[in-house]
């Protein structure tokens, strides 16, 4: 069984489609971790297959793609609520690489479009004047300030073992250790997704994905260590304040480097045999929920 993905999403089809199927009663919000399969996977299943198989049959509905982040998430869950009277239930994926300026800002992932026209406050994410690379930013541990530079440390090919290594460092440091902020936009979307969820009584399960910590750690040592601590605490401390009643699962620190796609993978994809844990691991912890981890 595979689960069908739009390259292109039409997410007011999406919504009407969903609002449409009665019996359809999780809603799954989420990114390409969803999505993405390893070349040498043994299995061709991805996350949202082995979700849906085991825990989620014919009863669920995946708005999961490439770049989806909390703004797209609100903007929908929005819309499913003004159109669909039916109770429903939301699995929600907390990505934290999604608040930092690799992706928050990355042109091809503000679907400022596709938000305007879901969304009842049009232009929630508007493209800045700024061109992506001209951002400027301050990661801790690192010397670089504007976006641009980051993305040159990306495209670089390594000549030596110290380039490599300090390639990767200014990879995870820009991926992982820019400090969320309080009045981070995104943070903002999740408290208004939350605020939904709680007026209409729905049932929420979120989870923060996991992250390679230990190619991390290694390589941008305790700069990346604290950054993602700090940004958990923040939104661990978001979910107690403004989403009690909520489940709660904090997987950032589950696998070690060899679930991922390749040891030093600074992305969340992960490989066959972690799929299926974290898959058994969500799915009976929704099925049984006063046995889930609290943040």
């Amino acid at each position: 069984m595979k689960t069908v993905v739009v390259p292109t999403p039409c997410l007011t089809e999406w919504v009407e489609r969903f609002c449409r199927e009665e019996g359809e009663d999780i809603l799954v919000l989420g990114d390409s971790v969803f999505a993405r399969i390893s070349k040498d996977d043994p299995c061709p299943d991805t996350f949202a297959d082995l979700l849906k198989q085991a825990f989620f049959p014919k009863s669920s509905f995946f708005a999961c793609h490439t770049g989806f982040h909390p703004a797209v998430f609100e903007a929908f869950l929005s819309r499913v609520c003004e159109s669909r009277r039916r109770p429903f239930r939301v699995v929600l994926e907390i990505n934290l690489r999604s608040f930092s300026p690799q992706w928050f800002w990355h042109p091809s992932w503000l679907y400022s479009e596709e938000i305007s026209l879901l969304s009842s406050s049009p232009g929630l994410l508007e493209s800045k004047d700024v061109r992506y690379e001209d951002n400027s930013v301050s990661i801790p541990g690192s010397d670089l300030r504007r976006v641009g530079e980051f993305q040159a440390w990306i495209d670089r090919v390594p000549q030596n073992e110290q380039e490599r290594r300090m390639r990767l460092r200014q990879i995870f440091l820009f991926h992982y250790s820019s400090l969320i902020e309080p009045t981070h936009p995104h943070l903002n979307s999740l408290r208004s997704l939350v605020n939904r969820i709680q007026v209409r009584g729905l049932s929420l399960y979120a989870f923060l994905t996991p992250v390679n910590y230990e190619a991390g750690s290694e390589y941008g040592g305790a700069d990346f260590l604290s950054g993602v601590e700090a940004n958990r605490r923040l939104l661990g401390d978001f979910f107690a304040a403004d989403a009690r009643g909520a489940t709660v699962d904090d997987f950032s620190l589950l696998f070690d480097r060899s679930n991922f796609f390749s040891n030093d993978n600074a992305t969340e994809h992960l490989k066959y045999k972690a799929r299926r844990f974290l898959a058994d691991q969500i799915g009976s912890r929704f099925v049984r929920p006063n046995e889930a981890s609290y943040l």
